[in-house]
């Protein structure tokens, strides 16, 4: 089983719990509320990838209730939830490193911590298969927690479940955006206990694909 795998299991297992922690989390609010305003098109076609129960497709559905969202996930229980959360938007089981799959392109794309989940290569090749997914001036957020490639590992729970963490350092989240034809419009960081007491950087990226 490889590193995706297991953490997809740990969070198909833990959705319901993820659900109660993240549906409702103020600390991330202002970043999406950055994203609204960014958006000009009331009825835009937004892809949002690593969806987990639907928290974000669902706060921006009660801001922007015209936005026709497709939301994905990998875990058939955070699809499930999607689904319940969201009934107006349309949710599929996906990886997000197929995302080429996905008919049709968008005004604006969501990878809501989705990267931490895969590696440096792998995000590389997500962007390049964003920038396929986007408009023109297409829209994309992405977070993730910055910190040194190296600290990546597995990271176990009381009871034993895992996920592996990668983590990706801004400057080389930036780099590649802006690479792949991205304009950077708002970085936005935050301070986050993690597991053990370690204090973690959340970053929040908003940027607008320019050229391709």
């Amino acid at each position: 089983m490889d590193n995706v795998a297991v953490s997809v299991s740990t969070f198909n297992k833990m959705a319901k719990q993820y659900q109660d922690k993240y549906m409702q989390y103020p600390p991330y609010e202002q970043t999406y509320d950055v994203f609204c305003q960014l958006l000009h098109k009331p009825q835009a076609e937004v892809l949002e990838l690593g969806c987990g129960p639907g928290n974000i497709t669902r706060y921006l559905l009660n801001k922007l209730p015209e936005l026709v969202i497709t939301a994905t996930d990998l875990a058939p229980n955070m699809v499930t939830l999607a689904k319940a959360n969201n009934p107006q938007a349309r949710v599929l089981q996906l990886d997000c490193r197929d995302v080429i799959n996905v008919a049709g392109r968008f005004d604006a794309v969501i990878c809501g911590f989705c990267i931490p989940y895969i590696s440096q290569y792998e995000v590389v090749q997500l962007l390049d298969n964003i920038t396929k997914k986007l408009h023109l001036g297409g829209l994309l957020y992405l977070s993730f927690m910055d910190d040194d490639e190296a600290e990546s590992g597995f990271q176990t729970s009381k009871n034993g479940d895992q996920v592996y963490i990668y983590y990706h350092p801004l400057v080389f989240i930036e780099e590649q955006l802006v690479k792949h034809g991205f304009s950077l419009l708002h970085t936005i960081t935050k301070n986050y206990m993690a597991v053990e007491h370690k204090t973690t950087t959340d970053a929040f990226i908003i940027a607008k694909l320019s050229s391709r």
